[in-house]
């Protein structure tokens, strides 16, 4: 009887170990230390990096040590609740590893997990899927801007060749960052995120760098008209700050880099919110900034007693063009920065999945404004083919307000007001 009764106890012991081992919370990794290193497991004594154990088609990290509002916690029957999003997770459908920091021991646990199913949660896929085409056809819009102001010879002017600088950047981001938003962080090759992530970082800065320039032009024509400076050595001088500007920003980002990685870590962007608000957000703040600045020193000198009611309007016209080419590219990334604040953890928000697809169509909005809603190019594109589209012949009775008649004084039927303003 009394053997029975061990044999009772023994098989109930083993039980209630079972049941209590099923409720420790799934490691990553198989390996001793359970870590992970560049988004796999740490290598094994064979020297391979075998990948995560957790199965499911897209994956994203909860780190509360870096961020706030990665909090977590396990329950006791094993399930993981993220307080950001109020929501508790099966043991299935996350894991925990280690992660260590690049510049020093310390080992922090993280937490990766599942997004919901798609027949319950469909909007991360649908978003991705509709950004990225979106930004692609962005590019195409782009693109044709480009070949518009190809086609059209009167479109020489130092304004007109910045913008197309300008154009030809932002078309060039929009083409890296549709790649970026089709591949999901954990689903794509670390070599090929950092291949992707620096030229886009470069083309970010660049566009931003060059719609300086715009403003800085039409600032020119309107206070500094009697600076004596060759149009040329002017030219020269948007393309050397540019460049410059954007080639020292991706060598710091490239140093620091390689000092601590930063981009590619844990997904095809920056590792840290600290390293994306000095490195992004900061810079291209202060080049808006600067637009802002001489945005308005520009409008209060418009009423310059000096010009007559033709050269007032026309710089206007102008002033407006290209003040509504400023302000897509900072309204975009107001939004931009506001989506990133509040949209960490807000996948499903239709709010911020309209405005990010609103961003999205950047380019397009841009064309709009270059081309469409532009008198003096519709004009000059009446007739005309365009990629086997004929432009409405009645495009050529539209007046052109960008441009002055002088064709009393012997200067053409239409020269530019900064030609009439030397």
């Amino acid at each position: 009887m009394n053997f029975f009764y061990f044999l009772f106890i023994l098989f109930g012991t083993s039980l209630t170990t079972s049941a209590i081992a099923k409720l420790e919370p799934q490691k990553c990794c198989r390996n001793e230390k359970n870590l992970i290193e560049k988004n796999r497991c740490a290598k094994n004594d064979a020297g391979k990096s075998p990948p995560i154990i957790l199965k499911c088609e897209e994956k994203y990290i909860l780190n509360p040590t870096e961020m706030n509002e990665d909090y977590y916690n396990v329950t006791e029957d094993a399930r993981l609740y993220i307080a950001d999003m109020d929501s508790y997770l099966m043991s299935s459908e996350y894991c925990l590893v280690n992660m260590q920091e690049e510049d020093g021991p310390d080992i922090y646990e993280i937490a990766i997990v599942c997004f919901p199913p798609y027949e319950n949660f469909d909007i991360p896929k649908i978003s991705h899927e509709i950004k990225g085409i979106l930004i692609f056809t962005s590019a195409i819009f782009l693109f044709l801007t480009l070949y518009i102001y190809y086609r059209l010879p009167e479109l020489r002017e130092t304004q007109d060749k910045v913008t197309i600088f300008t154009v030809f950047c932002l078309m060039t981001f929009m083409i890296f960052l549709g790649c970026l938003q089709i591949y999901v962080p954990f689903n794509t090759n670390f070599d090929f995120c950092l291949f992707l992530s620096f030229p886009t970082y470069f083309f970010t800065i660049s566009y931003f760098a060059w719609l300086n320039c715009v403003i800085a032009n039409v600032w020119k024509i309107i206070i500094m008209r009697k600076w004596k400076i060759k149009e040329s050595r002017w030219y020269i001088l948007n393309h050397v700050y540019a460049w410059t500007f954007a080639i020292t920003m991706t060598t710091i980002v490239a140093y620091k880099h390689v000092l601590k990685p930063s981009l590619g870590v844990t997904s095809c962007w920056f590792h840290q919110n600290h390293d994306q608000w000095i490195l992004v957000y900061l810079p291209i703040s202060i080049m808006l900034s600067i637009n802002v600045v001489l945005s308005v020193w520009s409008s209060i000198h418009l009423n310059n007693p000096n010009y007559t009611l033709d050269t007032i309007r026309v710089l206007r016209k102008k002033c407006i063009l290209y003040l509504k080419l400023f302000l897509l590219g900072g309204f975009t990334w107001i939004f931009e920065v506001l989506s990133y604040t509040f949209n960490d953890h807000s996948p499903s928000a239709w709010v911020w999945i309209i405005i990010d697809s609103l961003n999205c169509l950047h380019g397009v909005l841009v064309f709009c404004v270059l081309i469409l809603w532009r008198q003096r190019i519709r004009k000059e594109l009446a007739n005309q083919k365009i990629l086997g589209f004929t432009c409405p012949s009645h495009w050529a009775d539209i007046n052109n307000d960008e441009q002055i008649c002088l064709e009393n004084e012997g200067k053409g039927k239409y020269d530019l007001v900064v030609k009439a303003l030397k």
